[in-house]
Order: structure tokens, then C-alpha cells, then sequence
């Protein structure tokens, strides 16, 4: 009976020390963009990205996109990493994949709360041939 006692005065402390203790992660600024999305290119090519919370900030963790080249030939680009790989500014990212004889290669977008959708652009060299430049839009949906 003695025990039972201070069990139940010392058990409320207890759960509330353990809840003021746990870790929570920042709201970052535009939660509802955090998840899956995808569509298509330009050139008719499917591209998908995912976006997530790290810190309080907004991140693309990763990223596919296909692309054809002029020349010929087609890359993939298939990138990811839990730390993120760009993040996301009022809505905005660029991804940088190098620079080459004709500027920088990346893939930018920008999202659009409203419609819930992302619309952007990307430039790439070509691996086989570095004077093959090519360029393209997209856009994608959650």
C-alpha cells in the first residue's frame, strides 16, 4: 500500500519529465510541399523527386530525371541523400550538376501552393560528348 502510493505521486512526474524531454524537429515554412512528387519533361520523360523536413529547412533528398541528348544517347540522373541534396528557399531549388564549356548544368524549380504543383527547368551535358548541351523543362505534381 505504501508503495502504491508514492507510485501514483511519482509516476505523473515522471511521464512529464519524459514528454519536456523529447526532441521535436522544426515546422519548416510550406510543410504541405514535404513528400512525394512527379511528372514529366519537355521531352517526355518522367522525373521525381522527394522533399523533406531536416531541421526546420526543407530539402530535396532525391531526385530522378531522364534526359535525351541532341547527339544522341540518354542519361539517367538518379541522386539521393538523407542529409539533402538542395534545399528548398521560398519555394525554390536548384540542384547544380556541374559546370562545362557552355555554363553551369542543374535542375531548378519552383513550386506553386496554390495549384500544389512544381513547374521548372534543367540544362545537362551529355557524359559521352561534353559539347552536347541540352536543355528542357518540366513539371509535376504531388
Amino acid at each position: 500500500m505504501k508503495y502504491s502510493i508514492l507510485s501514483a505521486l511519482f509516476l505523473p512526474f515522471i511521464i512529464i519529465t519524459l514528454m519536456a524531454c523529447k526532441k521535436t524537429t522544426p515546422a519548416p515554412d510550406y510543410p504541405e510541399l514535404m513528400g512525394s512528387w512527379s511528372g514529366s519533361t519537355s521531352q517526355s520523360q518522367v522525373m521525381k523527386f522527394y522533399v523533406e523536413n531536416i531541421g526546420g529547412t526543407l530539402y530535396l533528398t532525391s531526385l530522378k530525371f531522364s534526359i535525351f541528348f541532341d547527339t544522341g544517347g540518354q542519361q539517367s540522373i538518379e541522386r539521393y541523400n538523407t542529409e539533402g541534396l538542395t534545399p528548398v528557399s521560398d519555394r525554390y531549388f536548384k540542384y547544380a550538376l556541374g559546370t562545362g564549356i557552355y555554363g553551369q548544368a542543374y535542375i531548378e524549380g519552383t513550386f506553386n501552393l496554390n495549384s500544389m504543383t512544381v513547374t521548372g527547368t534543367f540544362r545537362c551535358y551529355n557524359p559521352a560528348n561534353p559539347n552536347d548541351l541540352t536543355s528542357g523543362t518540366f513539371v509535376g505534381s504531388k
